[in-house]
C-alpha cells in the first residue's frame, strides 16, 4: 500500500512527485485512440498504453533493420492475453499507434519470422518455473 503514495506528501518519495506525474502522463493514450475501437480491438481498454511506445518502435525498427529478435514477456498475473491483443496488433500492422502509411508486419506475412503470440502452440509459447526454496 505504501509502494502506490511513496511519491504522496510527508512519504519519502515527496520530491519525485512532479516526476513522476510527468512520466505518468507520457505514458497516456492519446485522445483520439482512447476509447476508439481499434484501440479496444488491441486490447487498450484504459486511458494509458499497456506496452511502453519505445519498446514498440524497437521492435518495428529491428524488423526495418532485418535483425533477428526473440520475444520473451514476464508477467506476475493474468494479463498476458491483454497483451497478446496488444502485440498481434503490431505484428498485423494496424495498432493504433501508428499510422496506416508507416505499416511494419511482424507478422511473418512477408515470409519473415511471425512474432504474434500463439497459446494454442508450444512452438510460440512456453513457460519456465523457478522454485525460491
Amino acid at each position: 500500500r505504501d509502494l502506490w503514495a511513496f511519491t504522496n506528501p510527508g512519504m519519502p518519495g515527496e520530491v519525485f512527485h512532479q516526476d513522476l506525474a510527468l512520466l505518468q502522463s507520457r505514458l497516456m493514450l492519446p485522445e483520439s485512440v482512447q476509447g476508439s475501437q481499434v484501440a479496444k480491438d488491441a486490447g487498450l481498454t484504459g486511458e494509458a498504453v499497456q506496452l511502453l511506445p519505445s519498446f514498440l518502435h524497437f521492435l518495428r525498427e529491428l524488423k526495418r533493420r532485418g535483425r533477428s529478435f526473440t520475444l520473451i514477456f514476464r508477467t506476475f498475473g493474468s494479463d498476458l492475453p491483454k497483451l497478446q491483443k496488444e502485440i498481434e496488433a503490431l505484428c498485423e500492422g494496424w495498432h493504433p499507434l501508428f499510422s496506416k502509411e508507416d505499416i511494419v508486419v511482424l507478422d511473418g506475412s512477408d515470409g519473415c519470422p511471425d512474432y504474434r503470440m500463439r497459446f494454442d502452440s508450444t512452438e510460440s509459447c512456453g513457460t519456465f518455473f523457478r522454485n525460491p526454496a
